[in-house]
């Protein structure tokens, strides 16, 4: 932070709304074309098209900027900035993205095996093209809920896994998916912060 501004947490913001802007004077179909271009799938993953991740993590999947980008522009920017006053600008930087790219693994994972299992619908969705911050957004909020402790923590992942269990009913079969895949991402990077510093911390004990 500089003088107690959150910067990544702002800049996510800016950056969100700049590709927005961006997108806007798109139509549809051009806005569809982008996303299936940029988004991850099975394709990109057999064609190991990495170098589009960072970009569907920004790329919204609805055209425009009606209510609901505006409402996951500030969360994104809420969450990131708690992460960012409680743990610093690198967890912060890296709950946004890491969570986002490790979700569009795990989703296609969790995709592919109910395909398995025989779900058309999964195995449809294979081939759909993932973008969009909500799976961060899922990320950070595990995060942010886990930098808390008692029952301040435990209540913060009670509505999280009221949040998310919410999108499963309403949204489509891979959304929810990814949504989840992004909290369980967020799980797992707190996790490895943790165990980082508490290395750190032994080292430096150590010296």
């Amino acid at each position: 932070m500089i003088r107690g501004l959150p910067v990544v947490a702002l800049s996510i913001g800016a950056l969100l709304l700049a590709v927005g802007l961006a997108m806007q004077a798109l139509t549809p179909a051009e806005h569809a074309r982008w996303v299936a271009r940029l988004g991850f799938d099975l394709d990109a993953l057999y064609r190991f098209r990495l170098w589009t991740m960072p970009f569907a993590t920004v790329v919204q999947s609805d055209p425009g900027l009606g209510l609901d980008f505006w409402a996951l522009l500030c969360s994104c920017v809420a969450a990131v900035a708690l992460v960012e006053r409680s743990a610093g600008w690198k967890l912060a930087l890296a709950a946004f993205f890491m969570t986002d790219w490790l979700a569009s693994f795990l989703r296609l994972a969790a995709l592919a095996t109910l395909a398995g299992l025989g779900s058309s619908d999964a195995r449809r969705f294979l081939d759909v093209a993932d973008t969009g911050s909500s799976a961060a957004l899922a990320g950070v909020l595990t995060v942010a809920a886990l930098l808390h402790h008692g029952r301040t923590r435990a209540l913060l992942l009670a509505l999280l896994a009221l949040w998310l269990g919410y999108g499963v009913s309403r949204f489509r079969l891979d959304i929810g998916i990814v949504h989840a895949a992004g909290a369980l991402a967020g799980v797992l990077l707190t996790l490895l912060w943790r165990r980082a510093t508490d290395s750190s911390a032994s080292a430096s004990t150590a010296v």
